[in-house]
Order: C-alpha cells, then sequence, then structure tokens
C-alpha cells in the first residue's frame, strides 16, 4: 500500500462558513481535543511549510514562526 502525502495547509477555507484549522503538538492527540471540544472532528496530516516548531522559554507549549524551508507536521482539522 503506497503512502499518501501528507497536505498542505495552505488551502482556503471551504464555502458554508467552515473552517480548516492547522493544529500541532498536544493537538494532535484525539484525548487532547475531545477534552476541548466534546467531539473529535474529520482531520488529516499535514505539512505547514514554510515555517518551524520553536520552544517557548518558561512555557510548556511550542510556538510556530515562519521560517524559510522549514516544514511543521501537524493535522488539518
Amino acid at each position: 500500500m503506497a503512502a499518501t502525502p501528507p497536505a498542505t495547509a495552505a488551502a482556503p477555507p471551504p464555502a458554508g462558513g467552515a473552517h480548516s484549522v492547522f493544529v500541532y503538538g498536544s493537538l494532535m492527540a484525539d484525548e487532547v481535543v475531545s477534552a476541548i471540544l466534546k467531539r473529535i472532528p474529520v482531520s488529516s496530516p499535514a505539512l505547514l511549510a514554510n515555517h518551524h516548531r520553536f520552544n517557548v522559554k518558561d512555557r510548556i507549549y511550542p510556538a510556530i514562526l515562519p521560517v524559510e524551508s522549514k516544514k511543521v507536521a501537524g493535522k488539518v482539522c
């Protein structure tokens, strides 16, 4: 079975008011999303091009900043 390449998180939101959201880090875990949203939305693997994930000093969460030629793995919900 061939692997499907991850989607790129650059598509515009679909018509009808729905939006696509790129998530990374702990928000990729269904358990975390379920605790926040009380549901698990449909999602697909994605790469955010030209960005890099950094640790934030004195914080437990990361941040993403634009960095050319880097990619951040995540999901699009």
